[in-house]
Order: C-alpha cells, then sequence, then structure tokens
C-alpha cells in the first residue's frame, strides 16, 4: 500500500502556481485554536419593544375577546331564564358566517344537569356561533346507572336537548352530543369533519369549558383548567389533522351559585348548586313525604325551578333518582330501600348457588353407585 501523500498549503508567495501543480484545490487545515464567532443579536430599541407588547396584548385581547363575549352572553340568557322568561338566543347573538376553526368543547356527566350545566352549554354554542363552527359535548355516564350517576344517556340527552331547544339551539348546528370514551379520539374526529380550509394553514383553536369544579384551580389569571386532570391534555400534546392546535380555557364561574334547599327533616338550609346536591334534595324530598312519591317530587322540582318543572321529562329524572340513588322501588309510594333489595338478590344467588352444589353432589353420589 503507498504511503500517504500529503498536500502542503500553497503560501501567498506561490500565487497560486502550488495549486495548479497539485492538479486540485488545495483544503483548508483546521487548527484548534479556531473556534467559531457567536452570532450577533441585533439590539431591540426601546421603541420596538413598546410595540411588541402593544402586539402582544392585542393578540391577547383577540384571543380572549370571543370567550368573555360569549360569557356575557350566556349570563343575559340564564338572567332571564332565572326570572321566569325564556329569550331566544337570535336576540341575543345569532350564527355567523364561517371565519375560522375555532371549536368550543366540553366534558361532563350532568347526572342530573342543573342550572350552570346549562351555562357552560350557553357559553361554548355561543363561542361557536361566533366564528359559524358547532359546539361538542363530551358526556359522560360514569358507569351509570348507579347511585351517583342514575341517569341514562338516553334520557340525559334527551333533557339537554329539549332545554337547549327551548332558546333556539339545535343540535346537530349549533352543538353536537357524543358519549364520553376517548376525548383525544372524539375531539379529533370532529375537528376533522367540521373543519374547512380557509387558508393553507388552516390554525385549529380548540376551547375547553368548564366549570367552578375541583378540577380547576386558581391561577393570576382568575381561574384555570388543571390540566394533570386530563391526560389527553398533558405536556400541549393536542395533535388534530397532523398539526398541534391552539389550546384556549374558559371556566365558567358563577356567583349566584348559593341556593335554598331542604334537609332530611324539612328544615331550610343554603346549599351549593351542584348535581350531587339535587340528588342529595331528592332523597331528603322522598323520606319526609314517603310513601307519596308525587309529593316529594312537586317540592323537589320547585327547589330547582325553572330547570325543572311539572312536566313529564322532570318526573322522568326525578322518578330515575329516586330509584338508583335513593332506593325506592319503582312501585308508587314505595319505600323499601336499595340495600334490602340487594341483600334478596344476594340470598337469592346464595340459594341458586347452593342449589347447584347440592345437586353436583348427588349427581357424584349416584355416580360412585353405579
Amino acid at each position: 500500500m503507498p504511503p500517504k501523500t500529503s498536500i502542503k498549503k500553497p503560501t501567498t508567495t506561490d500565487n497560486g502556481a502550488g495549486a495548479a501543480a497539485a492538479g486540485s484545490a488545495p483544503r483548508p487545515v483546521k487548527t484548534q485554536s479556531a473556534k467559531r464567532e457567536p452570532k450577533r443579536v441585533a439590539e431591540i430599541t426601546e421603541e420596538q419593544t413598546v410595540a411588541l407588547a402593544a402586539r402582544a396584548s392585542a393578540i391577547i385581547e383577540e384571543e380572549t375577546r370571543d370567550i368573555t363575549g360569549a360569557k356575557e352572553a350566556a349570563n343575559t340568557l340564564l338572567s332571564h331564564f332565572r326570572a321566569g322568561g325564556v329569550l331566544a338566543a337570535d336576540t341575543i347573538m345569532q350564527r355567523q358566517e364561517r371565519t375560522a376553526n375555532v371549536f368550543p368543547f366540553y366534558i361532563g356527566r350532568l347526572n342530573p344537569p342543573h342550572l350552570f350545566h346549562l351555562l357552560s352549554l350557553f357559553t361554548a354554542i355561543f363561542i361557536a356561533r361566533q366564528y359559524g363552527t358547532k359546539a361538542l359535548f363530551m358526556l359522560g355516564a360514569g358507569g351509570g346507572p348507579n347511585i351517583d350517576n342514575p341517569l341514562p344517556d338516553e334520557l340525559k340527552w334527551t333533557f339537554i336537548t329539549s332545554k337547549l331547544g327551548e332558546f333556539g339551539f339545535v343540535a346537530g348546528t349549533d352543538y353536537v352530543i357524543v358519549k364520553l370514551k376517548n376525548p383525544t379520539g372524539l375531539l379529533a374526529d370532529f375537528v376533522r369533519t367540521e373543519s374547512v380550509e380557509l387558508s393553507p394553514e388552516s390554525p385549529v383553536t380548540v376551547v375547553h369549558i368548564g366549570g367552578d369544579k375541583p378540577e380547576y384551580k386558581s391561577g393570576e389569571d382568575g381561574y384555570v383548567l388543571d390540566v394533570d386532570k386530563f391526560d389527553f391534555l398533558k405536556g400541549g400534546n393536542l395533535i388534530l389533522n397532523g398539526k398541534p392546535a391552539t389550546y384556549k380555557q374558559a371556566v365558567i364561574v358563577s356567583g349566584e351559585s348559593v341556593i335554598r334547599v331542604i334537609d332530611d327533616k324539612g328544615e331550610p338550609k343554603q346549599g351549593i348548586m351542584s348535581a350531587s346536591l339535587l340528588r342529595k334534595t331528592a332523597c331528603n324530598c322522598l323520606k319526609i313525604h314517603k310513601p307519596d312519591r308525587h309529593a316529594a317530587f312537586n317540592i323537589w322540582f320547585q327547589l330547582f325551578t325553572p330547570m325543572y318543572r311539572d312536566d313529564e321529562l322532570s318526573r322522568a329524572v326525578f322518578n330515575t333518582i329516586s330509584v338508583e340513588t335513593c332506593g325506592v322501588t319503582a312501585r308508587d309510594g314505595g319505600s323499601r330501600r336499595k340495600h334490602t333489595i340487594r341483600k334478596l338478590r344476594n340470598r337469592k344467588t346464595l340459594l341458586q348457588r347452593t342449589s347447584r352444589r347440592r345437586r353436583v353432589v348427588s349427581r357424584n353420589k349416584t355416580k360412585r353407585r353405579k
């Protein structure tokens, strides 16, 4: 193997003759002392700093304007409703033409629904109306029907659709209800179906609507969602249509959530509006007025009017709560508790197992005799 030949770097006195003799351009020799000079960063003047701050402020204002306007519209609608009137949503905010791919979504059980659930749904729909899109409601069953989640999906969805329809909101046009299974997949499918190519990039923004619950924590700018409670939002890894989506939060906090209810002795007391309060008050009414379920319902719906009235759907919600949560049997005026029913079922199961075991033993004895 021939020895390697080294090419000497031509000096300035060669005038290029050395390079020509070698037949090719020489490669520069790297020395350890050679270091790259750091890139100079252009200094930002005071005027540029003020301009950047103004631009950032404008962006923040633009991003929060839709949420603020929707909250105000939703509160106006709910205030009229609580005062005994139903105001058409179109008189407050009409549906606009599609201007951006902004999709509000809500995650909750609504078991049973109450006024402040309605406020969150109003806000989501009004945000969607500003951009000509739809709101997505992902409603969970909580493993129900059970004590904490008495309403089945069909009854809950029918009640919500009927209540929103009183204000002129239309299912399929203003909102879409789906059963909560995989939030990431449901949200991605919804955006993929509803998004429109408005520009070469067509950015997607999703707005998470939530109520004042333990999943939210207090921050410098008010209440914010605790993202750690929602696995599909951790680390901001929300990819929709193959690209990261902008995530915004809109937490609905109401200062009028304290209402008057009754305890299990019929005495008036104050409570904070929640689904558990509706369930507990239903059981208190049944305990006071047993075995007259009709009288218990009359007291219950008046405490939570105008969300609930003396109609078929409200009565269906109350009867379902009375059976699943309060343990009252399906018979009118029944007063047997649910744990008694469970004992009877367990006893029946035990007798069946004992009887089956005896038959097996008897069969084995017969085989042995033969």
